[in-house]
């Protein structure tokens, strides 16, 4: 759940997407992640499922969210879409060294958003993802629900310690319950000491943030 202003908002998905597009030389957080905890936790959430992949270039990037955007279609998938790519002020990285502007992206997520009457969710362990915000315009539909992003540089050590916690507290939780954003985004940043590094922003706050 989200709450701001005495007002709580919710949203549902049952299929995550672990998506990076690290070099081989790197520490291979988004699949020990997949495998170490999200795989492990949803053996007792059977109404979730999750898939890790790896990409290598923006061409397959852009391929898989329109296949994402398919299974959208039949009404019954709601994704949570999580992303381990480098970042950069001005967009995302590839592997291939190749470069999807951050307006790129937001044009991409907000056909996925708009299928799903504004219900995505997306959590970037991306440096400088932060920067996402300034792509959206209250002219067009959202491009999310709700984000958790930084405006900081990261390592690979952050992003492990932080999103394995992350990830164990979401999914922890009973099916019966909501899940509390607010407190999942304090614990991605308990491992940092005196710094608020992760932050998350639904698209009410950012559609009045650009305003």
């Amino acid at each position: 759940k989200m709450k701001e202003e005495s007002t709580i908002r919710t949203f549902e998905f049952n299929a995550i997407y672990i998506i990076d597009s690290l070099n081989s030389g790197e520490l291979q957080t988004a699949r020990d992640l997949h495998n170490d905890i999200v795989r492990r936790r949803l053996m007792n959430l059977s109404f979730v499922q999750s898939e890790y992949i790896h990409i290598s270039n923006k061409k397959e990037f852009l391929c898989l969210l329109t296949t994402i955007k398919n299974k959208i279609l039949s009404r019954t998938h709601f994704p949570f879409i999580h992303l381990e790519i480098h970042g950069n002020p001005n967009g995302i990285v590839f592997q291939s060294k190749e470069q999807l502007s951050w307006d790129q992206l937001t044009n991409s997520l907000r056909d996925l958003n708009i299928e799903l009457h504004n219900n995505l969710f997306l959590s970037m362990a991306t440096c400088y993802s932060g920067y996402i915000i300034g792509s959206i315009l209250p002219s067009l539909p959202a491009p999310f629900f709700a984000c958790i992003v930084t405006w900081d540089e990261l390592t690979g050590e952050d992003i492990m310690i932080s999103f394995q916690s992350f990830f164990d507290f979401i999914l922890q939780t009973d099916p019966s319950q909501k899940v509390n954003l607010n407190a999942a985004v304090q614990i991605l940043n308990d491992s940092f000491s005196n710094s608020w590094r992760y932050h998350l922003y639904n698209s009410e706050q950012l559609f009045e943030r650009v305003f």
